[in-house]
């Protein structure tokens, strides 16, 4: 949306991730198991599971490309992409891959704000 100039629809499709997150009560995936840890039954209700995977994946993507800068977010996950289409790749290789590139204090943040590594 940025880059078509959307800039408006970006940063409201943003603030409804940011919001439909919070409402879900930032439930970290745990990589190790593959599992989320999110209350279903009780929680905030039925859409909590969409809440923490879809718009939660959307936010880290956003951050980590806050905490790397554009330009290497966008070459990295150029460089993923190509290296890996069509291809079916855990979360633990996308960090592998990540920490080459930039193990900063900044993106470990990201990383730990929404994943869960036991």
């Amino acid at each position: 949306m940025e880059k078509n100039g959307l800039t408006e629809s970006a940063a409201a499709f943003l603030t409804s991730c940011r919001e439909k997150y919070d409402r879900a009560g930032h439930a970290p995936v745990n990589i190790s198991s593959g599992e989320c840890s999110i209350d279903l039954e009780g929680g905030t209700g039925k859409y909590i599971y969409g809440w923490t995977v879809y718009d939660g994946s959307a936010l880290f993507l956003y951050d980590l490309r806050e905490a790397m800068g554009k330009d290497s977010f966008d070459s990295f996950m150029h460089f993923w992409y190509t290296d890996n289409m069509n291809s079916i790749v855990t979360t633990s290789q996308f960090l592998d891959e990540l920490y080459k590139v930039d193990d900063s204090d900044a993106v470990q943040h990201v990383v730990n704000k929404y994943m869960r590594i036991d």
